[in-house]
């Protein structure tokens, strides 16, 4: 079986920023899609049928549920769950390059607690960590959609130093669905760039300016950004 061939694909985190942006792509590809949109902690209103592959992308993110037992509850039992449910499906399992750190978060620990249960259960399993995600239609509270609501809403924010590593939602969505036969681990890599040029490249979108003199890395940024400007109403 070839990356290319069709499959019965069941998508979870379908209404979710990364879950849908899969399930469009997957089914871009011409891959035969379930759309899940119902609580994974609840087996008895999983999907009926028989699926090549889970797609698992839905898990509660943002720091709000941080100190909620809700957090183990849907990233780390509610993947258990569904590899209960579909025993003999190949799960492709959405984690983070979080996971990665030194020290964790509630949330890294939550999706590398998961990670171990869906690698532990099967070695044809995949657990993907790509690096933080942005693009149109995020509304977690992260870093991108921050700067946006600073200079859409006018809301005050402390940039602190350093660089981060970010991924276009588009580009992750096309590299794993030519991925799906990988197993084991997979960091997926994206294009680093500092807090203050984020900063300057969103506030540039906001105000419709054009930018100049911009390397390559600077360019894939503003073009993921422009479109999340795009995407709404942003404040000139």
């Amino acid at each position: 079986m070839t990356d290319f061939s069709p499959r019965a694909i069941l998508a979870t985190g379908v209404t979710g920023f990364v879950g849908s942006h899969l399930a469009r792509t997957l089914e871009s590809k011409g891959h035969r899609v379930t759309r899940m949109r119902r609580d994974v902690r609840d087996p008895d209103t999983f999907p009926r049928g028989q699926f090549d592959l889970i797609v698992h992308a839905a898990a509660m993110v943002d720091k709000k549920y941080w100190g909620s037992p809700e957090l183990y509850e849907v990233n780390v039992e509610g993947t258990r769950r569904l590899l209960d449910a579909f025993p003999h499906a190949k799960m492709v399992f959405i984690s983070s390059a979080d996971v990665e750190r030194d020290t964790l978060t509630p949330y890294a620990t939550s999706k590398r607690d998961a990670e171990r249960l869906v690698l532990e259960r099967s070695a044809s399993h995949l657990a993907v960590r790509p690096p933080s995600v942005f693009g149109p239609g995020d509304t977690h509270d992260k870093l991108v959609p921050r700067l946006f609501a600073k200079y859409r809403l006018g809301q005050s924010m402390t940039m602190s130093e350093g660089r981060n590593e970010f991924i276009f939602v588009e580009d992750l969505a096309n590299q794993l669905a030519e991925g799906l036969s990988r197993s084991g681990i997979w960091r997926i890599h994206g294009r680093t760039i500092s807090n203050r040029q984020l900063d300057h490249l969103v506030g540039l979108v906001c105000r419709g300016e054009a930018p100049s003199g911009l390397d390559e890395d600077a360019s894939y940024f503003y073009r993921g950004l422009k479109s999340i400007g795009e995407d709404r109403e942003v404040i000139s």
